[in-house]
């Protein structure tokens, strides 16, 4: 009776690459991965040179220092000029790329027109008592571009409005009427920053 051999049968080894953290990929997953790679860093270089950016709001030009300039107050009411001064050094240092200075060593310097204010009130069946009131402020602005000896744009038309509403009619007075002076500058502020930092 012939000799048997007993054969043991070994299914074939499957080749792993192994990853830097230990684990590790079939050939077929590794090279899904890098060609994954491969699309994501093409389709960034695309959009790069279609010239999409995701850029924060910056001034024209590349310019960093801004300097606030005259603001000119040509309404009825006063200290307009004052308190939107204030209003935009405010919104306009919120932005790490602008640097507030004087027009001496500006790179742009940003000039204001307020020329009118209108306030509407609406009454209750008294004439002394207010249900609400309504506030507009119209102007021009103007940049100045100290570097290149010319204008951004030179009085670009400005608005902004405000209301107040009550629940119960009130009596005017000079704080509730105040009240609205700075939410419509707020407003007005909000305007000339969205002005400069559209980024042309």
């Amino acid at each position: 009776m012939p000799n048997l051999v007993k054969v043991h049968f070994r299914p074939p080894l499957r080749r792993v690459i192994a990853s830097p953290g230990g684990g590790g990929l079939s050939p077929a997953r590794a090279r899904r991965k890098a060609l994954l790679a491969v699309t994501l860093l093409a389709a960034a270089l695309l959009a790069g040179a279609c010239g999409y950016r995701l850029d924060a709001p910056h001034l024209p030009d590349n310019a960093s220092r801004l300097a606030v300039g005259v603001i000119q107050n040509r309404t009825a009411t006063g200290e307009l000029d004052i308190r939107l001064q204030d209003k935009l050094r405010t919104v306009l240092l919120r932005h790490p790329s602008v640097m507030l200075t004087s027009p001496e060593f500006a790179d742009l310097v940003l000039d204001v027109d307020l020329a009118t204010i209108s306030i509407a009130r609406t009454r209750n069946l008294t004439a002394t008592s207010l249900s609400g009131i309504s506030y507009t402020l119209a102007g021009a602005v103007s940049l100045y571009d100290r570097r290149k000896s010319r204008f951004h744009f030179s009085r670009v038309p400005v608005s902004a409005s405000a209301r107040l509403d009550f629940d119960t009619p009130i009596v005017e007075t000079p704080a509730i009427r105040d009240e609205g002076l700075d939410e419509l500058l707020d407003n007005f502020a909000r305007q000339v920053e969205a002005l400069l930092m559209s980024g042309f």
